[in-house]
């Protein structure tokens, strides 16, 4: 058979002639693989070399044909070949009945299972928001029968650990020519999205399909291997800025106001939720202004920006560095709640001080009358920060000869928060020393004596 298929067909033809040289009667052809398979042959008599001899019977010479179609089965092509044997018999007027048997062999090509199996990703990319675990992805598998043999119990083998092969309507069975398209699920894992991040991570998914033929031979198709991408491409942009660039002169004071303004950025792929600022200084009240999804909503998807703002009061410590530099970065969660951060920006204030220190310095005896050597003056010292900047090591210098230690009484600051030698801008402190006349001075007729002040500021 030019298929070896169930059922495809084999006609036979039979033709019977009376070889002999007498009339037979109740001629008859039996065929018993026909037979078995309800098939009848059918004998054209009224076709026959004499038709006036009539049905059953033929004289000396006569012929008369008859055809039959057979349709092979599992068990032929399984064999190999069709052999049909018939007999003819048929009984003269005087005698015994006379009979002939002939067969008719045809050759089945052998059977040439064949199963081939295409697999496609339904989706080649999985990004942004959908790139996260629990993500359904799903392959088409199409098997196809192009042996020459029906297959059956037809099964799919997929190498994707947790990946469900979906058979709904499918019998197994593949006649030939035929074919079947299935699906495949499976659900993104960790493991799957773990390290994607700007890169392309390949979930490969190989698989083969095998059935029977014959009823108990096997067959294995191709293996056919597809894959699907994962790229998760999420990033955030921080750029932050400050009203006050430079302050100077009368606004240079505690109590500044700086107005800071944070801009988010969503540069990546990936929706970010509680979106937020994380900034370098303690304590600072940041709070949205502006985001994409309104009502002061943290959630910032793709391509948007989210405005936030703070307020900051300069301190002392700010002016004494003589600079403010605020530095912050933004923070966030992917939809998995994986953690994300920004680049880190920030907003500088210079600050221009002026470093100022006076003394001011009295004796308790002005004029002396009648003046004597070893005579005591008592000189009184007051010292003031008249500056904007913390000054640190503060001392007098008066290097008249013979006057005692100067000493200065921190317990009189006006700043009690000021460690000693340390006076804060507008803080004032007093000092005292002794002198004794000399017999010098009483010819001079006058005692001169000049000091002065000095500090460093606190940031050298």
């Amino acid at each position: 058979a030019e298929h070896a298929v169930a059922g495809a067909r084999i006609p036979y033809a039979f033709t019977i002639t009376n070889t002999g040289s007498v009339t037979l009667h109740d001629v008859t052809l039996t065929d018993k693989m026909l037979s078995e398979a309800g098939i009848t042959v059918d004998i054209d008599w009224d076709g026959s070399s004499d038709a006036a001899t009539g049905v059953g019977v033929l004289s000396p010479s006569e012929t008369v044909s008859g055809t039959a179609t057979y349709a092979i089965t599992d068990a032929d092509i399984k064999n190999g070949k069709v052999v049909n044997e018939a007999t003819v018999t048929g009984t003269p007027d005087n005698g015994e009945p006379v009979s002939d048997d002939d067969n008719a062999t045809t050759t089945i090509e052998q059977a040439t299972p064949h199963l081939t199996l295409m697999k496609t990703s339904d989706v080649k990319l999985v990004s942004g928001d959908d790139a996260v675990a629990g993500t359904v992805v799903s392959w088409t598998i199409k098997v196809t029968n192009d042996g020459n043999v029906r297959i059956d119990d037809i099964a799919i083998d997929d190498k994707l650990t947790g990946a469900k092969v979906i058979t709904d309507g499918f019998d197994g069975t593949l006649d030939v020519g035929e074919s079947v398209e299935l699906k495949v699920e499976y659900a993104l894992t960790d493991n799957d999205i773990d390290g994607s991040d700007v890169t392309t991570k390949t979930v490969p998914n190989t698989a083969s399909a095998h059935g029977t033929y014959h009823g108990d031979k096997s067959i294995q198709s191709n293996e056919d291997t597809d894959t699907v991408d994962i790229r998760r491409n999420p990033s955030i942009e921080l750029e932050k800025t400050v009203d006050i660039t430079r302050i100077e002169n009368d606004d240079v004071k505690v109590g500044k106001l700086l107005t800071y303004t944070f801009v988010v950025r969503n540069t990546g792929d990936m929706t970010v939720n509680a979106t937020r600022i994380i900034d370098g200084i303690d304590g600072l009240n940041v709070t949205i202004v502006d985001s994409p999804l309104g009502n002061g909503d943290a959630t910032l998807p793709p391509d948007s920006e989210m405005t936030f703002t703070a307020q900051y009061a300069i301190t002392q410590a700010d002016i004494d560095a003589g600079k403010v530099i605020n530095t912050a970065h933004a923070e966030g969660e992917l939809i998995d709640g994986t953690p994300i951060e920004s680049n880190t920006d920030d907003a500088v204030t210079d600050i221009v001080t002026s470093q100022h220190i006076s003394i001011d310095k009295s004796v308790d005896i002005e004029q002396i009358d009648a003046p004597h050597v070893g005579d005591i003056l008592t000189y009184s010292f007051t010292i003031t920060n008249d500056g904007d900047t913390t000054l640190d090591n503060v001392g007098i210098n008066d290097d008249k000869n013979g006057l005692s230690d100067v000493t200065i009484d921190w317990s009189t600051s006006s700043d009690d928060a000021t460690a000693d030698s340390v006076l804060s801008p507008n803080e004032a402190v007093n000092a005292t020393a002794t002198y004794a006349i000399t017999q010098e001075d009483i010819d001079a007729g006058e005692v001169m004596n000049v000091a002065t002040s000095y500090g460093d500021t606190v940031n050298g």
